[in-house]
């Protein structure tokens, strides 16, 4: 009976294990549990195209957590960053450090989070450094907050073996998504923010799209405490420079370069700058340099220079795993050079001599250059822009300036007349007819998109010019100049081969025909009519 008992015993303790072990869920690596959910699809074939999959097919003693971005979390960072899904799978390594952003060290279930902001390594490293997100419960909710992007948690606390899964509302990146974002997700940037949508939203426009390819100087709040004092301002209210649209606009242009096919400008071009400095010639057309003292960095203008306090914020992601946009913080808003009068503008450039040359040489409009109530547009083509033109016409640049009607006619097409507000790059709109010197409607703006912005001759002129970077605008705000691409002609200009002494024998010989021609003519008139008769 006792062993009986035993036996009986035994037999209980034995099913209550089997029944244990059968109610138990089977192990299961992070991998296969994401795999199995059909809200982790995109998720799962990024880890797998990226290389990653491996690394979270361990076993299921694997301690971690996951924030896991659902299908929808990911098709809408693809459409945040303007990428498409074949864009990533032809360059799918390129995920495989964003992946690695989404993994903490440690499981850690919805409930153990702290309720304060509390900052948590992840997998990824960058150097010596490992990247860090921010993480918060309130209540039974939690947020995640990364460099570039936050989420919510919508499903938390899915086992994984040792790990746990959370599955989140967005996808968690190591860069900015845009420059804009960089500049209102830091404290450090009110002002700036404020600044730019003083400027108007065309430069927010563009500071917001994910393909901006620009390397921009962001001042730091306390760099505009100087700047509002330029204008006699309060020290501390952002929000005066209200009045001063055209000037914030030209200010913030100025501390930002058109980035390099190969990319923006990063503390690698400029350490391998030479002793003189990196020279950068901004939106406006106008240059600043960058030089390195020990081991800081400071950006020079001929107004004032500022202190690069960080370097290398990313910002704008490429399918190639690569960025579009470089933000480097500075301590002061750089001052564009001071432009009292046209002449001041032509001086900041080097390489619209040219232009100057022919104003003065002509002398109807020589002293518009030193006037500082002139109000209007000057388009001035570069000084390879007048070589090409000079190439065409078989001449050299004396023989061109002698005909002086000529120089006159085609400075006046470039020249637009304003009252009060002169034309601007932004506000430019497509197929707007423009007046010039010449007469009504002699140029007409061609603008297929706010990349592209085209001057074209009209009315029997010849020649479209492309607006190289955006205008710089006179201290009066009564006039701004355009650095174009081309020298655009007036209808009754001829381009034709010229002589050496000046004179155009393709437009003479239109002018006045000569006898010869005029018997060919007749000659070729009678014929036809002989053989059309017969």
């Amino acid at each position: 009976m006792a062993r009986r008992g035993v036996l009986r015993s035994c037999g209980v303790l034995v099913a209550g294990v089997l029944l244990a072990l059968a109610c138990r869920p089977s192990a299961a690596t992070i991998l296969t549990t994401i795999s199995s959910n059909p809200d982790l699809v995109l998720f799962a074939n990024a880890l797998q195209l990226s290389g990653a999959a491996d690394l979270f097919n361990v076993s299921e003693t694997q301690n971690l957590t996951v924030f896991a971005p659902s299908n929808a979390a990911f098709l809408s960072a693809l459409a945040a960053l303007k990428l498409s899904q074949n864009d990533l799978v032809q360059n799918a390594g390129s995920m495989y450090p964003i992946l690695l952003y989404h993994v903490l060290v440690g499981a850690t279930d919805a409930e153990e989070f702290s309720t304060n902001l509390t900052s948590r390594a992840t997998r990824l490293t960058s150097g010596t450094t490992t990247l860090t997100v921010n993480v918060q419960r309130t209540g039974t909710a939690v947020r995640v907050e990364s460099l570039g992007t936050d989420a919510n948690v919508t499903t938390a606390n899915i086992a994984a073996g040792d790990s746990v899964i959370h599955i989140i509302d967005n996808v968690l990146v190591p860069f900015y998504p845009t420059i804009y974002s960089s500049i209102i997700r830091q404290s450090f940037f009110t002002r700036l923010a404020t600044a730019a949508q003083i400027s108007g939203v065309r430069l927010v426009s563009k500071l917001t799209d994910p393909l901006t390819a620009w390397t921009m100087f962001t001042p730091i709040n306390v760099a505009f405490t100087g700047y509002l004092s330029t204008f006699g301002l309060n020290f501390t209210d952002i929000s005066q420079l209200a009045a001063f649209p055209a000037k914030v606009r030209a200010t913030l242009n100025y501390h930002i370069i058109p980035s390099l096919a190969t990319g923006p400008f990063t503390s690698a071009n400029f350490s391998a700058a030479p002793g003189s400095g990196l020279s950068l010639r901004t939106l406006t057309g106008q240059n600043i340099t960058i030089t390195k003292v020990g081991t800081t960095y400071y950006a020079i203008g001929p107004s004032n220079n500022a202190t690069i306090t960080l370097l290398d914020s990313p910002a704008g992601f490429t399918n190639a795993a690569t960025y579009r946009s470089a933000i480097h913080w500075v301590n002061r808003v750089l001052l564009p050079p001071p432009l009292g009068s046209l002449s001041a503008a032509l001086a900041a450039r080097n390489d619209v001599t040219r232009i100057v040359g022919a104003i003065n040489n002509e002398t109807t409009y020589s002293s518009a250059l030193t006037d500082p109530n002139f109000s209007g547009t000057l388009l001035v083509p570069t000084d390879a822009a007048w070589n090409n033109l000079l190439a065409s016409m078989n001449t050299t640049w004396e023989v061109f300036l002698s005909n002086k009607t000529r120089v006159k006619k085609i400075l006046e097409l470039h020249i637009i007349p304003s009252v009060g507000i002169p034309l601007e790059v932004d506000t430019l709109v497509n197929n707007t007819l423009l007046a010039t010197k010449i007469g009504a409607n002699t140029l007409s703006v061609f603008k297929p998109n706010d990349a592209v912005t085209m001057f074209v001759a009209i009315n029997g002129g010849k020649g479209n010019a492309t607006v190289l970077y955006k205008e710089m605008i006179l201290d009066t705000e009564l006039a701004t100049v355009m650095f174009i691409d081309a020298v655009l002609i007036p209808g009754d200009i001829s381009t034709a081969p010229i002589g050496t002494d000046g004179s155009n024998p393709g437009a003479a010989s239109t002018a006045s025909p000569s006898f010869v021609l005029l018997l060919w003519s007749a000659l070729a008139a009678a014929l036809l009519y002989v053989f059309g008769s017969s």
